[in-house]
């Protein structure tokens, strides 16, 4: 059964409670489909980082071609045992850095941190990412 798509126009075009409601069972049904249950891909920043793209899916690829590694540091002021943890990025699709994302948040235990705001790219090390979470 195919995906959904995210189709993100539909929530700028129209701001209904109805259109928000489809958006996020559509999320919803991705996450349960993969077995995502520790984190949460959030709309308002990777949805339209760095620009609104109305065609795209969770299924579509990625623009960090070449990642291979996640990498994800618990903040010192939130966890007194902050640690740095990883995770392999298994293929090219968004879905697959979000399943990333949740092995790590997974690991980690942090139940507040559960959105997926940002990942960061490294010039001088094009095979990792770094990601940035959020409440």
């Amino acid at each position: 059964m195919p995906i959904p798509a995210t189709d993100m126009t539909e929530l700028h075009e129209a701001e209904s409670d109805d259109a928000y409601e489809r958006f996020f069972d559509r999320l919803a049904e991705v996450a349960k489909q993969h077995g995502i249950a520790h984190s949460r891909w959030s709309l308002w920043t990777v949805g339209t980082d760095p620009t609104p793209d109305p065609g795209d899916t969770l299924m579509s690829a990625h623009r960090y071609t070449g990642a291979m590694w996640l990498g994800y540091e618990t903040n010192p002021f939130w966890d007194d045992n902050a640690r740095c943890y990883t995770a392999q990025i298994r293929g090219p699709r968004r879905v697959d850095l979000w399943l990333a994302v949740d092995q790590i948040l997974g690991r980690c235990g942090d139940k507040h941190h559960v959105f997926i705001e940002r990942f960061l790219a490294h010039t001088s090390a094009p095979t990792r990412l770094t990601l940035e979470c959020g409440s």
